[in-house]
């Protein structure tokens, strides 16, 4: 098993994310929004029971120039963009990962 386990009384507990979840992340400007997700989607094999979604991750954005490109395609996963939070969600595939911020 990997991933952080908790030993309780001789019995192991996995507390990895399992999918499917859902998760917030909230923060005002500049408070590491980003910078978590690319570091969750980085290890993924020790965070949740998944390491790889077939439809692959939805990130959404508000600003083009705030996507963390580089360290994103180093993750090697694949990864589609779009602008602001879908208005149809047709297109996301059934094991997708939604990654999002509201347009202000």
């Amino acid at each position: 098993m990997t991933g952080p386990v908790i030993l309780c009384s001789a019995m192991s507990t996995d507390v990895r994310f399992k999918n499917p979840f859902t998760c917030i992340i909230a923060g005002t400007t500049g408070s590491g929004k980003s910078t978590f997700c690319v570091r969750f989607l980085q290890n993924l094999s020790s965070l949740c029971t998944e390491q790889w979604f077939e439809g692959g991750l939805l990130w959404c954005f508000s600003e083009g120039t705030s996507i963390p490109t580089k360290e994103l395609d180093a993750i090697n996963l694949n990864i589609l963009y779009h602008e602001a939070v879908p208005v149809d969600f047709k297109i996301l595939e059934a094991s997708c990962v939604y990654i999002g911020w509201p347009v202000e």
